[in-house]
């Protein structure tokens, strides 16, 4: 037991020997961190504070408020609702259907809809624009996606605390998400995109928050197992959150090969091995299960013979009830059945090459230059103030445009700010040399640390898009925009030290992103305009 800045700190009896430090330490004089169990960090200041705690209520409330506000309306099919509604009605009636996606929030809406209504598929969701039958439960169909786009906001407030940023820079961040018409549009529909970003987030903070934990402590192994089982879930949506394993194998990757080349000795190999295969079951097996189980799941809800039966072999066409395969063979096991069919949508994913009209390209998408229209209402005319007047309503899909462009900007200069800011305000250390009491918890909330992780998470969400040639569309942005969000408040935090200013700054920009997304929410809601109020918000050619 050794008394550093006036905190104990406990060694095991396998730590390596640690030198007195003088005034000026090397980073050689001292051993990196070890497979110990501390009772503490070297932080000070608790991570969420009583101020904390009224901030993420504030935003909480502004998030579930918009989010659910009006959530039937518009009571028409809008734009890919003509899908995913399918999905959810094959899931209840049990005919056997294909995705390019995973099916796990399918399979958690149509559970849903079973659990809590006598809905039994009828709506046909064959068009945009379709109107709602008066036995579609609409509010429930809409309630898991509203649901997970609410919860996004206050668990991005969570990740600013891990990450340990300035209780301005966490407002900024924040109301970034709050304030943004896309994520508040996409949270409005039968989709599956909010899910996927909040398994996403969730994913981030429990990696965050297993980061700054002892290793091997029971706070540890849950943080890592909510890790497990976020990307479990992020991975059972879409395969696209695969960049949020490279970003947690990265940081895993570098912390046991850290750790292994200071301490070979082979009693130490045995707790790399014990602590490698704990985060192998954790981080990779648990997400496995849930990937698996999410099929078995589909496979048991889809036993009668459906649209999506071309898209499986024969033999697996066979065992579907009402089928006219006949197959004198055997069925094909689940084993077989689970093989092909991610085979067929790994194909199909690759294959996706017919040209969308509101499709854009990965490079546009940082800028906001194109979104989405996802209904035009019928045109009808009014008597507003004597005056007979058109007016129509319209649901499209657009970004804040100064929470983009604010994030883009930051995202650009952070690199900047990195070369010239960062040896004024944090203390540089040599990656492989760091100190056994700073390593897990000092060094982790370094500017160069943090501004890597996050820079890999943007890139590494943006990077598929950027390979592929199938059409694309702006809502793919939205894990991106996340990184680029809390970029932004490193890069606040970074260069502004005066609190006053930075309160002036945050407070003016958040005005500015409240201000923008109110202007822009008869977009997001669906609400009628006349041809001059729709004509106003058009600022670009290619929004039109």
């Amino acid at each position: 037991r050794r008394v550093h800045g006036g905190r104990a700190i406990e060694h095991s009896t396998m730590s390596a020997p640690v030198k007195r430090r003088p005034k000026e330490v090397k980073a050689a004089d001292v051993a990196p961190t070890e497979l110990v169990e501390k009772e503490k960090g070297t932080t000070s200041r608790p991570w969420f504070t009583l101020l904390d705690g009224f901030l993420l209520a504030l935003f909480t409330a502004l998030s579930f408020a918009t989010r659910f506000h009006a959530l039937t309306e518009p009571p028409v099919v809008l734009f890919d609702e003509v899908h995913f509604g399918k999905f959810v009605n094959a899931h209840l009636t049990g005919h056997f259907y294909f995705d390019i996606h995973p099916p796990l929030v399918k399979l958690l809406m149509a559970g849903l809809i079973r659990a809590t209504t006598n809905y039994t598929g009828d709506q046909p969701f064959e068009n945009i624009g379709e109107a709602f039958l008066p036995t579609t439960p609409v509010w429930i169909f809409r309630f898991i996606p509203a649901l997970a786009g609410s919860l996004i906001v206050p668990v991005v407030f969570l990740i600013t605390k891990r990450l340990h940023l300035s209780v301005w820079a966490s407002i900024l961040c924040t109301s970034m998400v709050c304030f943004d018409n896309l994520l508040l549009g996409e949270s409005r529909e039968i989709l599956t995109d909010t899910c996927l970003i909040l398994f996403i987030v969730l994913a981030v903070f429990s990696h965050l928050s297993a980061e700054q934990q002892a290793l091997n402590s029971k706070q540890w192994d849950f943080w890592t197992l909510m890790t497990g089982i976020s990307l479990g879930c992020a991975i059972s949506t879409k395969w696209t959150s695969l960049s949020v394993f490279g970003i947690v194998g990265v940081s895993t990757v570098w912390d046991l090969s850290t750790r292994y080349v200071h301490f070979a000795t082979s009693k130490r190999i045995r707790l790399h091995v014990r602590d490698f295969s704990k985060r192998l079951t954790l981080l990779l097996g648990v997400p496995v299960v849930i990937y698996v189980v999410s099929f078995i799941l589909y496979f048991w809800t889809l036993p009668k013979s459906g649209a999506g039966d071309p898209f499986m072999p024969r033999e697996f066409q066979a065992s579907l009830i009402g089928s006219k395969v006949n197959w004198k063979g055997r069925t094909l096991s689940f084993s077989e059945s689970f093989w092909a069919l991610n085979f067929e949508m790994f194909r199909a994913n690759k294959n996706v090459a017919t040209p969308h009209h509101w499709q854009s390209y990965w490079h546009t998408w940082p800028f906001n230059i194109r979104g989405i229209a996802c209904w035009n209402g019928p045109v009808a005319r009014k008597v507003i103030d004597g005056h007979t007047v058109i007016t129509q309503a319209f649901v499209y899909l657009l970004g804040n445009p100064f929470v983009w462009w604010f994030s883009t900007f930051c995202l650009f200069v952070s690199p900047i700010v990195f070369y010239f800011k960062s040896p004024q305000h944090y203390q540089r250390r040599s990656a492989l040399h760091v100190s056994f009491e700073s390593s897990r918890t000092e060094f982790p909330h370094q500017f160069q640390y943090l501004l890597f992780q996050l820079y890999l998470g943007w890139v590494a969400s943006i990077l598929p898009y950027a390979l592929i040639s199938r059409a694309c569309f702006i809502y793919h942005y939205m894990p991106s925009l996340i990184f680029a969000v809390l970029i932004s408040g490193l890069v606040l935090d970074t260069l502004i030290t005066s609190q006053w200013v930075k309160m002036g700054i945050v407070l003016l920009l958040v005005a500015a992103f409240a201000y923008i997304f109110w202007f822009f929410l008869p977009f997001s809601y669906g609400t009628e305009m006349t041809v001059q109020e729709n004509r106003s918000r058009r600022w670009f050619d290619s929004w039109n």
